[in-house]
């Protein structure tokens, strides 16, 4: 029922658009949600006031662990890339699944764009209709994350929507698969669906799925999945249907504002708790080389980016996120809108601080962020490239995560103490398969990456990303039924997590044989091989940089056929060394695209997770642990950890010298003080070089930006360096 004769279709008559005002008003005259400042509902009956929470949370999961076998992508089969929420009229998140939670927000934004831009006039919105979008400038983040809503309307009004993401495994952009590493501009990165009505009746449109058939190179994955969406939906609609029935609609309607209005004053209390009040601030740099034969044109040959993270948190348990300083957007692929930031900043609350009690938007409302227009977090030009954001936003968060550890670890929270790694690298891939078949695809089996350390024990060895915390590897049998590929190995590899008193997770390798094809090709975008955000905490090391591999041209059936099969991408470099694997071995620091074949190799290594504390105060028997796994070997135990070990042929274990390691500590603590410069020193020397402009191209480029785009990031800069005020690099 659209809204016709000045009469809504929102709760009470209203228009939504009258709602959302509200809302806004209503939290900036009283500072609490919707003006809610009584939880009268808990208060009166706590026992009803959960059990309707519950069932809410149900009906969400449920949406989702259904979703998960009806699903035709192996992103959303295999590494469980979804999510699914409930929302006000308004659009604010009442209870939300697992899954990837940076959507738990923009399916909030894309429900706000069609509020502020009167869908309710035009196209309408009716019982059974279905929103669609996948468009950043619309709530969403990438083409690959498409999003699907529904309104929720009772005897006629509306009074809640329903939504879920899923990421799709082929976005039919000019690069196979579903995020192109080479996209100067929108035009170029796949299918847009920019917040459309794509059905009604709870079907979909005829002409939409037509449109879709011909917008990938895999369309039945991507058709499926539109339906599964629409089914997990559907699912939530209907359990709320039975929710009002059970409890009333007037008590459903107060109760869904108490619980984010609850949430917002809980996480408010959790910042008082464990952090310092103060301002927090770090730094993240994006260094990417990207002229390849693939590259458009107007793709830069470098991008490079300076965005400044602070926080101040005040004794009233406010925090602001401030990223004054940020350097401009470009033509790449890693230019962000205020709805993929909010989407970060969603992700890192809900693991650090907002990740029990009732999660909703109640934490969200409760931070505030400064997002620089026309900068690569805000960019201001409207065709600017995002088909990977994801290479902005996760380490700039990660560093967001890691200034709030300082603020657990300062308050005494040790436990709370967390480093998300903000490592990731991505492979697509694309051309003919093994049956003649044109598919492309992204691996997501980065999914089960690792995490850096925690302030009392080691990171996670593979099994985490910051975007989508629960997700795993996925099976390797699943692509090689979709690809020309033969997976000859996943393995650890050692030596390869930021080394600490707690270590980062380790990290793993995966090689691949091309099998079955003359039409393949792939392309990877690996993050930067040095980074801020990667260096660790209180004296913990960063993890080796990310790496991947090809190999063309090889003889490696013939060593196949011998029984000489390679498991891990350090093997093979060693065979290739060795010259007992032909062929013409690249290893690839920066993102790249290449043509592939039957008997060619390709390799990815994932980096391991930064480290906490000084790696000669970690405890012996957890070296020895990592040796039995082969997570390090014994010549860095001794020469990182200052831990003496030999293996005990005898006993078949490794055993620690104590007395030994105990003089290496010794010596390597006095080593440190005889190389140490006094900070004083450290400035002085430091402030000649940045006041005469010895510094790399690179680095001044960033800062000049930065400065001339920032007030306040060039004021500081210029005091800190004890700098003229007209001083410019």
């Amino acid at each position: 029922m659209a809204s016709r004769e000045g009469k809504g279709i929102g709760y009470g008559g209203r228009k939504l658009k009258e709602m959302l005002r509200e809302s806004e008003r209503l939290y900036k005259e009283t500072g609490y949600y919707y003006g809610v400042s009584e939880l009268r509902l808990r208060e009166e009956d706590l026992l009803k006031y959960e059990r309707f929470h519950s069932r809410l949370l149900s009906a969400v999961i449920g949406a989702r662990e259904s979703v998960k076998f009806i699903a035709a992508s192996p992103t959303v089969r295999e590494y469980g890339e979804l999510v699914f929420g409930l929302y006000t009229p308004e659009g604010d998140a009442v209870a939300l699944s697992t899954g990837i939670m940076v959507h738990v927000h923009t399916m909030s934004a894309f429900i706000k764009y069609l509020i502020e831009n009167d869908y309710e006039e035009n196209p309408g919105i009716r019982p059974g209709d279905i929103f669609t979008n996948n468009e950043t400038w619309a709530g969403g983040v990438h083409t690959a994350d498409v999003q699907t809503v529904i309104p929720i309307f009772y005897k006629g009004e509306l009074i809640g929507w329903a939504g879920g993401v899923t990421h799709e495994l082929e976005a039919g952009a000019h690069e196979h698969g579903s995020m192109p590493i080479f996209a100067p501009e929108r035009f170029s990165e796949g299918h847009h669906i920019s917040a459309e009505k794509t059905g009604e009746n709870d079907e979909y449109y005829k002409h939409y799925i037509k449109r879709l058939s011909v917008a990938s190179r895999m369309p039945n994955a991507w058709i499926l999945d539109e339906k599964a969406r629409l089914a997990g939906s559907i699912m939530i609609r209907e359990e709320v249907y039975k929710v009002i029935e059970d409890f009333g609609l007037e008590y459903y309607m107060r109760a869904i504002r108490e619980l984010i209005e609850e949430n917002r004053r809980n996480f408010i209390a959790k910042v008082k708790e464990r952090l310092v009040p103060g301002r927090y601030k770090g730094i993240n740099v994006i260094s990417f080389t990207l002229k390849t034969a693939y590259a458009h044109p107007l793709t830069e040959e470098k991008v490079r980016s300076l965005i400044p993270v602070e926080i101040t948190i005040d004794v009233t348990g406010k925090m602001h996120i401030d990223f004054d300083g940020a350097t401009r957007p470009g033509y790449h692929v890693y230019n962000c809108t205020p709805s993929a930031m909010d989407g970060g900043l969603w992700v890192l609350l809900s693991q650090v601080l907002a990740y029990d009690g009732k999660v909703n938007d109640g934490a969200y409302i409760a931070v505030t962020q400064n997002l620089p227009e026309g900068t690569i977090v805000n960019t201001d030009y409207p065709y600017a490239g995002t088909a990977i954001t994801w290479g902005t936003l996760i380490p700039t968060y990660a560093a967001v995560g890691g200034l709030l550890s300082i603020g657990f670890y300062a308050r005494g929270f040790l436990e709370e103490v967390f480093l998300p790694s903000a490592a990731n690298s991505l492979y697509n891939g694309g051309g003919e398969n093994q049956l003649g078949e044109v598919v492309g695809f992204s691996v997501f089996e980065m999914a089960a990456n690792q995490s850096g350390a925690r302030g009392v024990l080691d990171g996670i060895d593979a099994g985490y990303a910051i975007w989508n915390p629960e997700a795993d590897q996925g099976n390797v049998e699943l692509w090689e039924m979709l690809a020309p590929i033969v997976y000859l190995g996943r393995r650890f590899i050692p030596n390869t997590h930021g080394y600490g008193r707690f270590r980062g997770g380790n990290g793993w390798a995966s090689l691949w044989l091309i099998w079955r094809t003359q039409r393949f090709n792939v392309g990877c975008n690996g993050h930067m091989p040095t980074l801020p955000y990667l260096k660790g905490l209180f004296g913990g090391y960063p993890p080796p940089s990310w790496f991947g591999i090809t190999v063309k041209n090889t003889n490696i059936l013939e060593l196949i056929g011998k029984g000489e099969v390679p498991g891990s991408i350090m093997e093979v470099i060693d065979m290739v060394k060795e010259g007992k694997l032909k062929g013409d071995l690249v290893i690839h620091r920066t993102p790249f695209w290449e043509d592939v074949k039957q008997g060619d190799l390709m390799g990815i290594y994932y980096t391991g997770g930064v480290g906490f504390g000084d790696p000669i105060e970690r405890d012996p028997s957890l070296i020895v642990k990592d040796l039995e796994n082969g997570f390090l070997t014994e010549e860095w135990a001794e020469k990182v950890y200052g831990v003496i070990c030999r293996y005990d042929e005898k006993e078949k274990k490794w055993v620690v010298d104590e007395k030994a390691t105990d003089e290496k500590r010794r010596r390597i603590r006095e080593e440190r003080l005889s190389k140490g410069v006094p900070v004083k020193e450290w400035w002085v020397k430091e402030r000649e070089k940045v006041a005469a402009g010895r510094l790399p191209e690179d680095v001044k480029e960033m800062i000049r930006d930065s400065m001339s785009r920032s007030e306040k990031m060039a004021k500081e800069f210029r005091e800190f360096w004890q700098l003229p005020e007209d001083f410019t690099l």
